[in-house]
């Protein structure tokens, strides 16, 4: 697993779009993926497809520069 400042990032970025709720179903779903369906955390892919699942955000919103 590489670094996990994306997913720091997405994590505040939950907070500031819904607050601790919407930032603590995001949190769930990180801890989930890396932990129990192995995968990694730190990839963009990875990042976007959660964050897809949880966020009222595009794909391109979430990490813009690897969807370019």
């Amino acid at each position: 697993m590489g670094h996990t400042h994306r997913a720091h990032r997405l994590s505040r970025k939950a907070f500031l779009m819904g607050g601790e709720k919407l930032q603590a179903k995001l949190l769930m779903a990180l801890y989930k993926a890396n932990m129990e369906h192995n995968l990694d955390i730190s990839d963009v892919e990875v990042l976007a497809d959660i964050a897809d699942e949880i966020l009222p955000l595009t794909r391109y919103e979430v990490c813009p520069i690897s969807f370019s």
